[in-house]
């Protein structure tokens, strides 16, 4: 039979069995469009379909490949040439088509990111931003996990070389990863938005800055992970690796294992300091040392205002300067009795002070820029010393320098220790 390219060779088997481009499609569960595009050579049958065709003709696989039935003058290296050269080409078509559709699963993940960023920055809603980003992320996981399915699916015809389908096979698997990778990079990158609130946006600067730190944990964690895979992979026997390389590997494993939960028990004494230790420690307050310093202090009305913590704060600082201005305008036509609506208000922000449960006195907390009161031991909690949110704001940074700054400190020193310890022993 003259020599024919697959899609011709397919006509001809097809015709030569008195069957149409409908009936073979039948056979074969595809479309008969899909059969005319196949001898019009516009694209190949998929890897699956090789076998099946092969079976219907009554040719071999090689022979199908090859476009022509085998003669006698043929010899064994032409056949596995002309087989060979099919076969790459079908396994390259495989694999670029699971590099397009992982490209399309990778877009998905990112759109996610894009949707969660709007969420936080235009809508002010972080966990919602987490929440979306992780529906993306998801799709995006199903998506690839259906894409390897079928790649997989196409290259377990028993007729093609082992070696060459392992390969082949090992390079889908690198596909794959590189977007299992970059799905989990997203959804670390998108964590830091739990630290927000329902109703709150987070800084995109804090937000970079936890991303980072949650990017490196996830570094070092796949790291780890691949230690300990190939110490299992190696005592399994499923890789070859010297008995060196395999006691090094253990050893970092123990050693990692022993700094993880150093690094983890200081975070947690680094966490309960930080929370336990108020920040007006750190802070000058204002000191009263009598009762009615105090009050003439406390009950002037005072706005809130700070500019540390940022956009959160603006409405409330403006309902509280309406309010004050408010309070500063009682006297006018509509109020008949201003030194009777000026003690309502009073009251409504009076709070009491007690000494062994025995009320001692009352205040009216009308200062706003007060927002804490350090009270002494003795009977009348004179002197007490008050912080408002600009004396603490100017300690803040003292507060996080001294402990984070010391921690930060004891956390590099365990790390060092480790690799100290590894570079001994090992």
């Amino acid at each position: 039979m003259e020599r024919r390219t697959i899609g011709g060779f397919i006509a001809v088997l097809r015709k030569a069995n008195g069957m149409t481009q409908k009936e073979l499609a039948e056979k074969l569960n595809v479309s008969d469009k899909a059969v005319s595009r196949w001898e019009r050579d516009e694209c190949a049958p998929d890897l699956t379909l090789i076998p099946v065709l092969a079976e219907i003709f009554g040719v071999t696989s090689d022979e199908l490949l090859r476009g022509e039935k085998a003669t006698a003058r043929q010899t064994e290296e032409t056949v596995a040439v002309k087989t060979q050269k099919q076969l790459d080409r079908l396994l390259e078509s495989n694999a670029t088509k699971l590099k397009i559709r992982s490209i399309i699963a990778s877009g998905i993940a990112a759109v996610g990111l894009i949707a969660a960023m709007i969420c936080n920055s235009a809508l002010l809603r972080s966990s919602l931003g987490f929440f979306v980003g992780c529906i993306f992320y998801l799709a995006a996981a199903i998506s690839e996990a259906c894409f390897a399915v079928a790649a997989f699916s196409a290259v377990k015809a028993d007729d093609f070389d082992e070696e060459k389908l392992t390969n082949h096979k090992q390079r889908l698997c690198k596909t794959i990863a590189v977007v299992c990778a970059v799905i989990v990079t997203l959804f670390t990158v998108t964590l830091p938005l739990l630290l927000g609130g329902v109703y709150v946006g987070i800084d995109e600067g804090e937000w970079l800055g936890y991303a980072l730190v949650f990017l490196l944990i996830l570094a070092v964690a796949a790291v780890f992970i691949s230690w300990v895979g190939r110490v299992i992979l190696a005592r399994k026997g499923k890789i070859k690796l010297s008995e060196n390389t395999v006691r090094k590997d253990t050893l970092k494993i123990k050693i990692s294992v022993i700094t993880v939960v150093a690094l983890l028990l200081t975070a947690l004494i680094h966490s309960a300091v930080y929370v336990n230790i108020p920040v007006y420690h750190f802070a000058k307050g204002t000191v009263h040392k009598t009762v009615e310093e105090f009050k003439e202090y406390i009950e002037t009305p005072v706005p809130y205002s700070s500019t540390y913590y940022g956009f959160f704060y603006e409405a409330h600082e403006e309902a509280a300067t309406q309010s004050i201005n408010e309070y500063e305008e009682l006297p006018d036509d509509n109020i008949t009795d201003p030194e009777q609506e000026w003690q309502d208000i009073l009251k409504e922000n009076e709070e009491v002070f007690y000494y062994n449960d025995e009320e001692v006195f009352r205040y009216s907390h009308m200062n706003e820029s007060v927002v804490e009161i350090a009270w002494s031991d003795s009977e009348n909690g004179m002197p007490v010393t008050t912080y408002t949110v600009d004396q603490i704001r100017q300690r803040t940074d003292n507060k996080n320098l001294v402990i984070h700054g010391g921690f930060m400190l004891v956390y590099v020193a365990e790390i060092l220790t480790g690799v100290v310890a590894y570079r001994k022993k090992r």
